[in-house]
């Protein structure tokens, strides 16, 4: 409804589109340049940046490998989109999810030898804080809640 305020969080709804934004960057290119290759057997040369994705992955595995490791790029690229639709919605396992993908990204981003990915990262994680942990029900972050008869070890954190 106009006028209403959003039941998911700005930060969330930021943090959605920088997640569409990275993955967009990974799921693009991905077939054409695993046409590329397959194709003319290596890398174009692209001005001012030179070979995309042409980093220890290229150099280092054969020509069938790096597609499949491409081609395991756009699988991200699709993960990455579902956690943004799921953090757009408000759930917070659209967050998990992407925290999830975070070791897998960083593994790409060096493979490929990608500088702007982690740089956005460092945005997107940033507005993945538990700030917004009440709105989508990060009660996990918590610590567990107490009677103030309790004898457990958050006794002595509670008020008198």
């Amino acid at each position: 409804m106009i006028g209403e305020a959003s039941a998911v969080p700005a930060d969330s709804r930021a943090a959605a589109v920088l997640l569409w934004i990275v993955a967009a960057g990974w799921g693009l290119p991905a077939p054409w340049l695993m046409w590329w290759v397959l194709v003319r057997g290596r890398l174009p040369v692209l001005p001012i940046i030179g070979e995309p994705n042409g980093g220890p992955f290229y150099f280092n595995f054969s020509r069938g490998t790096f597609v499949a490791l491409l081609g395991a790029s756009l699988l991200l690229a699709f993960a990455q989109a579902w956690a943004a639709w799921l953090l757009l919605a408000g759930k917070r396992s659209g967050a998990l999810l992407e925290f999830g993908l975070l070791p897998v990204e960083a593994a790409f981003w060096y493979g490929f030898a990608l500088p702007i990915p982690p740089l956005l990262a460092i945005v997107l994680k940033g507005a993945e804080t538990p700030d917004h942990a009440a709105a989508l029900e990060y009660s996990w972050m918590s610590p567990p809640r107490r009677s103030r008869r309790s004898t457990g070890p958050w006794r002595h954190a509670l008020p008198a």
